[in-house]
């Protein structure tokens, strides 16, 4: 029979005023007086300009006794469904009563095989398509052009603790997951198991937020590949996991929207439009965890990671405290100092050069709090050593510094003799701010510190030319530092104020101070009646500075 009804008249939150079905229904029975026993065949189709679906059950239903049926299979089910997954969603929520608090948009294409009888139906393999594919959850969502999934196993509506998953396959522009999942008893206990891989910049590019949020000054790009594995028991009680995740050529970067034309020292190689934050040639990262759902306990008690410069063991947890979420991790930190100082090249220009192997504790705390950004959440207490190291050419001996974020705000202090002198800080940073920085006030950083080679082939020749490149020098200096404004991720806005204090020196051959011996000497032999070009050769002569006090000023990556 033919039959043709617009939706519309049953709800009009659930379809526009265009949306009318046209529907075909066939079936072939078998009659007992007015008694059905057997359904032989069922072919139902519904349509409207852009959905349909199609269902087929092609083979023998028996409706009678149930000694009748004993022996008999189910029958084989079809079902083809091409429509739009928003409004089949807000179809079924209106059926159910029930709101998943997630959202799904795009156009699917469904094809689901199985089995129906007078009692059960059995679905074995679902295929399907969805171009595009959108998932929301709050104010963020996850966007692909195109998605396409396959599902090979067991459902069966009389027993859904039985569930089995012999392959469920998900593609997508940005991953791809592989999993199985089964049952091992009828205590409700079940193991699985699944595979993926990501690329971090499609997957960064497909989540995007409210844009009535306010967003970050610069976006932040994250390249690489990214596999894993993991495996599953979950029972009605808590679920268990092993996970290990490995990823390769992991790259942070930054677009450089305004390049410093004073800017003194490159912050990456390669392309010179972005700004390298990280580097990480490989990551492996292996984590043993648990969570109770009936307080939410998570428990992670083995989270292991390691780098070509860095390995960390520890453990997490995280607990419902009242109203708010406790995250604890403590954990220690091995690493080679010279690849911590490489890895914050970009931030320090080269200037931080140190050597040893360290271990050092790691302890992180994050408690939760309304109206509150998760930055200004965190605390964490750690230190950073070296055996030797060079920071703006001062050469300095071991040395163990503390590390310490109180509610989103980083301190960091120190004071360290070095070089005849004494070299200190006093760091204070905002890791809540956009952008983030970290802040020096007012203090003497360097004090009586010999003057070396490498300080007058660095920064120390932007602020006196004179000991520019010089071959030898002899003499001490202090830095006082009056403000400093250090942004890790935008460059442009580094800013530096203080005052040099060179405390006399003796300055070797170099490019400025030969021309000046030369013109010293060339005046000197014309007052002696010699030629002006008769300079006596190279100078060798030293030149002499008196105590002077030398003002600087880098205000947004100018000088």
């Amino acid at each position: 029979r033919r039959h043709t009804r617009s939706l519309c008249d049953w709800s009009s939150d659930v379809c526009s005023s265009d949306l009318a079905w046209d529907g075909e229904f066939s079936t072939i029975v078998q009659l007992d007086g007015t008694s059905v026993l057997q359904i032989d065949r069922v072919q139902a189709t519904l349509k409207s300009d852009q959905e349909s679906i199609v269902v087929q059950i092609l083979e023998p239903i028996s409706l009678a006794n149930q000694t009748s049926q004993i022996g008999q299979a189910p029958a084989p089910l079809s079902v083809k469904l091409i429509g739009d997954m928003g409004r089949i969603q807000r179809r079924a929520q209106l059926f159910a009563g029930l709101n998943p608090g997630v959202s799904v948009d795009g156009r699917c294409s469904l094809d689901l095989g199985g089995a129906i009888d007078a009692k059960h139906v059995e679905v074995s393999a679902i295929d399907w398509v969805a171009e595009p594919f959108q998932l929301t959850s709050g104010t963020t969502s996850l966007q692909e052009s195109k998605m396409v999934g396959k599902f090979q196993g067991r459902f069966d509506s009389q027993d859904f603790a039985r569930l089995q998953v012999d392959n469920l396959l998900v593609r997508a522009d940005s991953f791809a997951i592989q999993a199985q999942d089964q049952a091992v008893d009828r205590n409700g206990t079940r193991k699985g198991q699944a595979a993926y891989r990501i690329d971090p910049s499609r997957m960064m590019a497909s989540l995007m937020s409210d844009p009535n949020q306010p967003a970050s000054s610069t976006p932040i790009r994250i390249t690489g590949d990214v596999t894993g594995q993991m495996e599953w028991t979950l029972d009605p009680k808590n679920i268990q996991w092993h996970l290990v995740n490995q990823a390769r050529e992991l790259r942070a970067s930054q677009p450089v929207l305004q390049r410093n034309p004073n800017q003194l020292v490159s912050t990456g190689g390669g392309n010179p439009g972005e700004n390298v934050l990280w580097e990480e040639p490989q990551v492996v990262m292996t984590v043993d965890g648990s969570y109770r759902f009936a307080d939410g306990e998570l428990q992670l008690p083995q989270v292991l990671v390691q780098t070509e410069w860095l390995a960390y063991g520890g453990a997490t947890q995280l607990q419902k405290q009242g109203d708010a979420t406790v995250i604890q991790t403590r954990g220690s930190l091995t690493y080679d100092a010279a690849g911590v100082s490489q890895r914050i090249r970009a931030y320090t220009g080269g200037t931080f050069v140190a050597a040893g192997q360290k271990t050092q504790p790691l302890d992180i705390t994050w408690v939760s709090a309304p109206n509150r950004k998760w930055t200004e959440a965190l605390t964490a207490k750690s230190s950073i050593g070296w055996d030797s190291a060079n920071f703006i050419g001062i050469d300095i001996g071991g040395a163990e510094i503390p590390l310490v974020i109180e509610n989103g705000q980083f301190v960091s202090r120190a004071e360290i003799p070095v070089s005849q002198g004494v070299l200190r800080w006093s760091l204070d940073g905002d890791l809540a701010s956009e952008p983030m920085v970290i802040r020096q006030g007012q203090q003497r950083v360097i004090e009586n510190v010999a003057i070396t080679r490498q300080m007058c082939q660095g920064w120390l020749k932007y602020v006196t030319p004179l000991l520019a490149d010089v071959t030898s020098v002899q003499g001490n200096l202090s830095l006082d530092i009056d403000r400093a404004e250090i942004y890790p991720t935008d460059s442009i806005r580094q800013t530096v104020v203080g005052q040099l204090h060179v405390h006399g020196a003796n300055v070797g051959p170099g490019p400025l101070a030969d021309q000046i011996l030369m013109l010293v000497n060339q005046i000197r032999n014309l007052r002696r009646g010699a030629g002006a070009t008769d300079a006596g050769g190279q100078p060798t002569s030293w030149l002499q500075l008196p105590e002077q006090n030398i003002g600087f000023a880098v205000d947004r990556g100018r000088d």
